[in-house]
């Protein structure tokens, strides 16, 4: 966990494309998949690892300053969407669409916001941070024969609407607002992606 704190920080000071380029130099591939890819696996079931591991994620596709790119120079933007998108769909296939954190909730009677609804919001996060950081064309996926914005964008929106809406969603009043605005830039952006990919 102090890792990801570590890391995180070191991040959030990265206000710079040429800073986060000698971060993201030494960090990927050599650490990347070691430190992210083995903490999930071998924490997946402790709530506090995988929340500072999706502060990380969330960092990592934010585009501060515009210090993402992916045009001739580099493509460290479409590395850090797919290797995001890749482990936040993994957690979201693991935890059934957060189902599996609504049912730990309610057997042991715990914090609906702490056991469920703050995952929901942090993965939010992430996915809006992907789908407005400008910093990546989702077509080249499409071009590249590769479904994972097709699919992550699917276990988002399902993960959101199978959330009861009147006794869950609408009691965090930032969070409904929050998942209502994200909701509606993906519509507005990648409508069709719904149309032609999602499964039925």
């Amino acid at each position: 966990m102090k890792l990801f704190y570590v890391l995180r920080g070191i991040m959030r000071g990265l206000n710079s494309k040429e800073h986060f380029a000698l971060f993201f130099d030494w960090f990927y591939p050599d650490y990347f998949s070691h430190i992210v890819e083995g903490s999930l696996n071998a924490f997946f079931e402790n709530d506090d690892v995988v929340v500072v591991i999706l502060k990380f994620l969330t960092e990592l596709v934010f585009s501060r300053n515009n210090r993402l790119r992916f045009d001739t120079w580099t493509i460290y933007g479409l590395i850090v969407f797919k290797e995001t998108a890749k482990y936040i769909t993994q957690l979201l296939k693991i935890y059934d669409c957060l189902r599996t954190k609504q049912v730990k909730a309610k057997s042991q009677g715990g914090d609906l916001y702490k056991d469920k609804m703050k995952y929901l919001s942090m993965t939010l996060q992430a996915f809006r941070n992907m789908i407005t950081g400008n910093y990546i064309n989702f077509a080249i996926c499409d071009y590249y024969q590769d479904d994972i914005f097709s699919v992550l964008s699917q276990m988002v929106l399902t993960t959101t609407v199978s959330v009861d809406y009147e006794n869950e969603l609408k009691t965090f009043t930032k969070l409904h607002q929050f998942a209502f605005e994200t909701v509606t830039l993906f519509f507005q952006k990648h409508l069709e992606v719904m149309f032609l990919k999602f499964d039925a």
